[in-house]
This record gives C-alpha cells, structure tokens and sequence, in this order.
C-alpha cells in the first residue's frame, strides 16, 4: 500500500512538472486563455462553496441557505464566461471575487 501511494504521489508531482514546462514553454498560445476559464468556472463554481462546506461544517449551514450557494456556483460561472467573452479581464480572479461576495452576502444576512 505504502508503495502504491509513492508511485501515485511521484506521478502526480511528475504530470504536474511536465505540464508546468509546457506551459511555461507555450505562454502565447491561445489554449492557455482556455485552460484559465476552465479553471476559473471550477473556481468560483466549486472551490469557495466546497471549501465553506468542508472547513465550516455545521456553522456554515446555519448561516448560509442553499439559495446563496447556488446563487454563488451560477453567478460566478457567467461572471467568468462574461470576464473572459467581453471584459477582457482574468475569469479566476472575477470569478472567486463573485463568489466570494454572493457567499459574504448570504451569511451576512443570515446571521
């Protein structure tokens, strides 16, 4: 078990080295403005709800309804999808900033 941990764990490091270089290596091309709105949907979408659930536990579903979570995953998807189509501006960071505001917002008004 313990050696079927290490292959995984160097594959993992290994998969994400060689993507790092290519990466680094092709920074014009335009698969990478791709690879950040993905990214930025599983962000805002996923990251800051999955991690308030996670790391909160019964005190975040005391203060934050579902309506607001799923305010949160829907608003700052299109958020990043208009980021990236019309604004010109990153969808990661515009994405976490809607979700992040949408969540402060919910628990605010439910505590």
């Amino acid at each position: 078990d313990r050696g079927l941990l290490a292959v995984n764990r160097l594959g993992i490091i290994a998969a994400s080295a060689a993507v790092t270089l290519f990466c680094l290596a092709h920074l014009e091309a335009s698969v990478l403005q791709w690879n950040y709105l993905s990214m930025a949907l599983r962000a805002g979408g996923i990251f800051l709800p999955l991690a308030l659930a996670v790391l909160g536990g019964g005190r975040v579903a005391r203060h934050l309804s579902r309506a607001w979570v799923l305010a949160s995953m829907l608003l700052s998807t299109a958020a990043s999808l208009l980021a990236t189509l019309w604004l010109d501006m990153p969808p990661a960071a515009v994405g976490l900033a809607v979700s992040a505001l949408l969540l402060a917002c919910g628990w605010r008004r439910n505590s």
